[in-house]
């Protein structure tokens, strides 16, 4: 199966940022992920040895790492490594925009179909998805690698 990737950007107000981070995402075998928090950052590792997260209640939505760090002094959590298989599951990111009242963006891509989604919702309102199919796609995707 091929798998679409990219950065997941979560903005929103802080307490709703930290709703989302600690709700919305948990260890793939579901056990309780470890949580850690101080003034300046929440941490949420993975309880074993897993490299993944998974997007509660998406179609196969993942995050591949073992730990996703925000940093508090930042207004936007940036997740790397996000995964889903042939697209992402929009529907599913519009509904966790509206139930932790903020707004999330996504550009991904799919190297081997040369295929990309750009996607944004804001507070459960989705503002754009646009699929695309570049047509100089190794030059356009920032993610391409040829070697």
């Amino acid at each position: 199966m091929d798998w679409v990737e990219g950065t997941l950007k979560v903005r929103g107000d802080k307490s709703d940022i930290k709703k989302f981070l600690i709700g919305a995402i948990e260890s793939v075998d579901e056990k309780e992920c470890l949580i850690t928090e101080d003034e300046n950052e929440i941490v949420v590792r993975l309880p074993d040895k897993s490299e993944r997260f998974y997007v509660k209640n998406s179609y196969r939505n993942f995050i591949y790492g073992s730990k996703i760090v925000w940093d508090k002094v930042c207004e936007v959590l940036l997740i790397p490594g996000y995964h889903g298989p042939a697209s992402i599951d929009t529907k599913h990111l519009a509904a966790l925009s509206a139930e932790y009242n903020v707004d999330l963006k996504i550009l991904a891509y799919l190297q081997g179909i040369e295929y990309s989604i750009d996607f944004e919702v804001h507070k459960g309102k989705i503002i754009k998805e646009e699929e695309a199919t570049d047509e100089d796609y190794i030059w356009e995707c920032p993610h391409y690698y040829d070697c």
